[in-house]
């Protein structure tokens, strides 16, 4: 339980002076308990109390008897019931511990995270201790740093579903820099953030910073300055409100002699974006739509009680198609990649099917789960229509289009993503192109021993990828077939076969893909990739490209630094770039950078039903 306040204390967090405080208790608006020496101390309920009190004097202008025939209604009705208190304050204190917190669960040292944030390290000491606090930008590039959000530092309220709020009754956070006193309406719980800030004269955001989201700011009262990186600075006065996206950089402060008050309102991608709606009646929002048809004006579909809905984006690479799901679910916060993928298929799987099983998908229908991860930009698993591959590297080439188009990569031309395979490099506009993305897979070759088998009365010799989960690579001349979009059925059952007597002839299993290769004219090489069973990849494929290139530079047919270019039957190419210091030894192990390019193909919400008997919720 937190100490009493003493009255100086007290007077700073109600935004008061002591005399006030004194005044308040004369008029008996304020009845604070005393100690055996004649000492005056404040109780939290207390100092909430002279919350209230500054808010009706300040803001609503109520003279002492309104404001106490106002503090008897609300006794009267019964306040909103108010979070304990270690929950419902956020200072410097609570705020420093967090980080500190934050930086031991990543196992850095004081003086790494000085260097990712560019922080002195005297000042952080300083902070995580309690005894100074940071402004609003540095605070939120210390939540990013560690994947998180501003709000998951500072905190939110705890207000359930209570559609009333009363003055002075929100949970108070200070330590935003010198002279922000911020009470939280209500924060982290509903599809929007609602806030009263305080600025004190010289109070400011310590800079420049973005985040997720929109928000709508209005003056109370005072002189604020907002400057927006893309339209200058503007300084707003009672009255005035201003509407912008987070994602632009933006500054502020207070430009006044005395206090600025506002309102600033938030919203939560992660909350606007879900549109779960289970037990509720919700609509779904179709846009504005013009002309004569059936989508003219803006249209809502009703969504019966017990519906869900989950929103994705659809992209396909080189005619390989890929669901990123983009609905932010709960508890995929786990402590590294295996037991997010683990989480999900405990708690999730029926998403997998519902997103990609039949009527919705098909037999080979793929997609993404984007997690968050401590050893790369960015974490990714995979799932399919028949569970959840290891590989996905097309996926990874959508996923890029997607992050970009989403503005989630901040103009950068590269980033890393863990995957269940490993860390991947990934890089984008290479080979002049901006929509190009690049994936680098830095030590590629070859099993030493081939495996041999009989098919169609032919001996077939395969070749046997390391990277990752293998690759298996077959002539098609040995198997006397032409690789053709005509042939795609027959090519599909050879492969099919071919997979079958592998594993049980050669004790091969855990193939990724079968890939049946022809050499063409040049540097040109066309391929056909069969998956699983009867499942083909329409793309020339990623991972059997760069095999495909290891060993081509094993057998002496491609140099450092050749760029080889593959074809699918389909028409559709990916290009291979053999690393300048490639290692042409007997090992054949090379780095190769495959090149691939991914459209957009569709935002879409899935929609369940609790009555459609295509589909049960497992």
């Amino acid at each position: 339980m937190r100490k009493p306040y003493s009255i100086g204390h007290a007077a700073k967090l109600a935004g008061v002076s002591v005399s006030t405080l004194r005044s308040w208790e004369s008029h008996g608006l304020l009845v604070p308990q005393k100690s055996e020496s004649g000492h005056r101390y404040y109780a939290a309920d207390d100092v909430q109390r002279a919350q209230s009190i500054e808010r009706f004097r300040s803001i609503s202008g109520m003279s002492i008897t309104s404001i106490r025939r106002q503090l008897e209604l609300d006794e009267k009705e019964g306040r909103r019931q108010s979070p304990p208190r270690e929950q419902q304050e956020a200072n410097a204190t609570a705020i420093g511990a967090r980080v500190r917190h934050l930086r031991k669960q990543m196992g850095w040292s004081m003086r790494e995270l000085s260097e990712r944030s560019g922080i002195s390290q005297s000042q952080l000491s300083t902070f995580e201790r309690g005894h100074a606090s940071l402004g609003s930008a540095r605070l939120n590039a210390l939540a990013a740093l560690f994947g998180k959000g501003l709000t998951e530092l500072l905190g939110g309220t705890a207000s359930g579903d209570s559609p009333v709020f009363r003055r002075g009754s929100g949970r108070i956070v200070e330590g935003m820099g010198h002279g922000v006193r911020i009470e939280q309406v209500t924060v982290a719980e509903r599809l929007i953030d609602a806030e009263f800030w305080t600025i004190e004269p010289g109070g400011e955001s310590d800079g420049f910073y973005s985040h997720e989201g929109e928000e709508l700011i209005y003056v109370i009262d005072g002189e604020f300055e907002l400057a927006l990186a893309d339209s200058g600075e503007e300084v707003l006065t009672a009255g005035d409100c201003a509407y912008f996206n987070s994602r632009v950089e933006h500054r502020w402060r207070n430009a006044g002699s005395r206090p600025v008050t506002l309102l600033w309102v938030n919203t939560d991608s992660d909350r606007l974006g879900s549109m779960r709606f289970s037990n509720s009646n919700r609509k779904l929002g179709l846009g504005a739509l013009g002309g004569n048809s059936l989508g003219e004006g803006s249209l809502t579909v009703d969504l019966p009680k017990g519906v869900e809905t989950y929103r994705t984006i659809e992209t396909h690479t080189a005619g390989h198609v890929t669901r990123v799901l983009i609905e932010p679910l709960p508890g995929l916060d786990q402590a590294g990649l295996a037991e997010n993928i683990e989480y999900f298929r405990s708690n999730y799987d029926h998403i997998r099917a519902l997103l990609l099983g039949e009527p919705r998908g098909h037999v080979g229908a793929f997609g993404l789960i984007p997690v968050k991860s401590k050893n790369a930009d960015f974490g990714a698993f995979f799932v399919a229509s028949y569970g959840y591959p290891k590989m996905g590297n097309h996926a990874v080439v959508g996923y890029a289009r997607v992050l970009a188009s989403l503005g989630r990569l901040a103009n950068r031309s590269s980033f890393t993503i863990e995957v269940p395979s490993g860390v991947l490099e990934v890089e984008l506009g290479r080979h002049g192109r901006s929509d190009n993305v690049t994936i680098t897979f830095p030590a590629v070759g070859l099993r030493a021993q081939t495996a041999s088998t009989q098919l169609l009365g032919k001996s077939v010799t395969v070749e046997i990828g390391t990277e990752g989960t293998p690759v298996a690579l077959i002539n098609a001349k040995s198997l006397g077939t032409e690789l053709v979009s005509e042939n795609t059925s027959s090519l599909s059952d050879l492969a099919a076969h071919l997979r079958t007597k592998l594993e049980a002839e050669s004790n091969i299993a855990g193939l990724d893909s079968i890939v049946l290769y022809e050499d063409g004219d040049g540097d040109v090489s066309r391929q056909f990739v069969s998956i699983n069973n009867l499942k083909f990849d329409r793309s020339p494929g990623i991972l059997g490209a760069a095999t495909r290139a290891a060993q081509l530079v094993r057998d002496g047919r491609a140099k450092a630094g050749a760029i080889l270019s593959f074809e699918s039957i389909f028409g559709d190419t990916i290009l291979a770039e053999v690393s300048g210091n490639a290692d042409v030894s007997s090992n054949g192990m090379v780095e190769v950078k495959i090149t691939s390019r991914s459209h957009l193909n569709a935002i879409s919400t899935f929609i369940y039903e609790p009555s459609d008997h295509l589909y049960t919720k497992g």
